[in-house]
């Protein structure tokens, strides 16, 4: 296996030389750059390799998303058998892939493409770039300007913008404002993508948000943060998993706020985290330590315990990066 942090784009001629059918699949509950770089790397492979069937695999495409070319044919439930090539976008391993993961264990040559600095890739091609500030953008380099269309632009730019933050995350580098600039290039209309991608919300999910962040509590002396919903709350809502993005975020823009933890009940003692933090905490570092992971300012882990286990275990690996002395308030 290729070593887990690969600055030169592997060769997809070679990868797809003998390959007859291919899947391209990416991690639980995606995120739009997840959906954006697999639909316009699936869109690409279709239209560079039209003799290869080319299967797209997604537990669910968020309604916001659906206007992207592609998303028709998105499989939700996995087939058995695997492909002769497999490819595994913005993840590395199969456990983070659910019910997908038994595409990864039987196909032929596994690929991944991600960019999270804590990815530990499980198959047999990596090409893992931390310093890109998301699949997509790896995905558009990887391909090329020539070989990208508008459909294809329209996608990889989705992906880019959901997780950069339209271009406010720290992720965000000139790199990343350059490749954007090439997918506008294309004939995308990027006002509304950035609209319905990443600033529309439905009534719901803006019920949601409210409900989380009043009940938001400051603790470890005001410099962090942390919300729950429950699963009971969400019923009450009427609302899913994907219809939490964004709360954390949100959250972490409160005055004198270095993390924010957003805890999303799964089942009984079982949580799972979203952290975003400031530059003084490493907020990839507090994943790790719970199987987690993700980037230095974003990342997410699952936390096992009561809701008050679960806020205090993440305040004891939060005060390893803020001053030791700090006693925890609640």
């Amino acid at each position: 296996m290729n070593k887990p942090e690969i600055r030169e784009k592997i060769d997809l001629d070679k990868i797809m030389a003998s390959a007859g059918c291919c899947a391209v699949s990416g991690h639980m509950r995606p995120d739009g750059d997840c959906i954006g770089s697999c639909l316009g790397l699936a869109l690409f492979l279709r239209k560079k390799y039209p003799r290869v069937k080319t299967d797209v695999y997604l537990e669910s495409i968020r309604n916001e998303l659906k206007f992207l070319p592609g998303t028709e044919s998105v499989i939700t439930t996995p087939a058995p058998g695997g492909y002769d090539v497999f490819f595994c976008l913005d993840c590395a391993d199969a456990e983070r892939l659910g019910q997908n993961a038994v595409l990864m264990k039987e196909s032929e040559l596994t690929v991944c493409i991600d960019h999270h600095r804590t990815s530990v890739p499980g198959t047999d091609i990596a090409y893992i770039d931390p310093l890109s500030a998301s699949a997509s953008e790896i995905v558009a380099l990887l391909l090329g300007e020539e070989q990208i269309d508008r459909d294809i632009a329209s996608a990889l730019y989705t992906g880019i913008v959901t997780d950069t933050g339209v271009f406010r995350y720290s992720s965000t580098t000139p790199s990343t404002m350059r490749i954007a600039a090439m997918l506008m290039e294309k004939g995308i209309d990027h006002s509304v993508i950035c609209e319905e991608a990443f600033f529309m919300k439905t009534y719901a999910q803006q019920q949601i948000m409210g409900k989380a962040l009043l009940d938001s509590v400051r603790f470890l002396d005001d410099r962090a943060v942390y919300t729950i919903v429950t699963r009971e709350q969400m019923e009450k809502y009427q609302v899913t998993n994907a219809d939490l993005d964004g709360i954390s975020s949100q959250l972490r823009m409160t005055d004198g706020i270095h993390v924010a933890a957003f805890l999303n009940e799964l089942g009984p003692e079982e949580f799972k985290v979203s952290l975003r933090s400031d530059e003084k905490v490493d907020v990839s570092r507090i994943a790790a330590a719970f199987g987690g992971g993700g980037h230095l300012r974003a990342a997410g882990c699952t936390v096992k315990g009561t809701a008050d286990e679960a806020v205090e275990k993440l305040g004891g690996q939060i005060l390893l990066q803020l001053a030791p002395e700090t006693k925890q308030t609640r």
